[in-house]
């Protein structure tokens, strides 16, 4: 083969060979996109934190072979084929990365503090209609306001009002407290713990 027919036959490798990295770019960009969604609740519900860590190790299993696979045939084939284009390098390197941004996500409140951010205001009118009716009594919304799903509120006697979001697990119920007063103690008390989010926000977990 001639130096014109190598030319031509290493971009034919290299277009051959990126098909893997760009599937995986896009699994990847899925991936991050449902930890985003997941963990900016109070607590990630049981079967999209399954679904999550199975697709997440599926991945990271598919990225690890397919490493190894093209490192294994560039050391073999020509040496000047063991350099990258940027496009590929990018693809490469993007997995793990959204990886290791999803895990931050799942040990920190970033994404949550975020959501709750965006949707204080419509929770903070709501909370104020809750409390301006006078009863300490649940009622029911089931209504989207701002970022959440939302199923009752109820006014404490304390002036803080809670919001009954979700039930991730068996047995358990989650929400967001409104409390611009810092009437909530924080902290594990009985079977509800709660965590301040900022000054006028409450997470708490509620489980049996």
């Amino acid at each position: 083969m001639d130096d014109q027919e190598q030319s031509v036959a290493a971009p034919k490798e290299n277009r051959a060979g990126a098909w893997p990295w760009s599937l995986l770019l896009g699994m990847s960009i899925a991936w991050l996109g449902c930890a985003v969604i997941g963990f900016s609740h109070v607590q990630i519900e049981m079967l999209w934190f399954l679904g999550l860590a199975f697709f997440g190790g599926l991945i990271a299993l598919v990225w690890s072979v397919s490493t190894l696979l093209e490192l294994f045939a560039r050391v073999r084939a020509r040496p000047e084929w063991l350099e990258l284009s940027r496009r590929r390098l990018i693809a490469w390197a993007a997995t793990p990365t959204m990886g290791l941004i999803g895990l931050g996500l799942a040990f920190t409140d970033i994404d949550l503090h975020l959501r709750v951010q965006m949707s204080s205001a419509a929770l903070a009118e709501r909370a104020q209609e809750v409390l301006d009716s006078g009863s300490t009594d649940s009622i029911s919304i089931h209504d989207r306001i701002g970022l959440f799903s939302v199923s009752s509120a109820r006014a404490n006697e304390n002036g803080s009002v809670q919001f009954f979001m979700q039930t991730p697990w068996i047995f358990t119920e989650t929400g967001l407290i409104f409390d611009p007063d810092g009437a909530v103690d924080i902290g594990q008390h009985g079977q509800t713990e709660t965590r301040r989010i900022d000054q006028t926000w409450v997470s708490f977990v509620w489980t049996d």
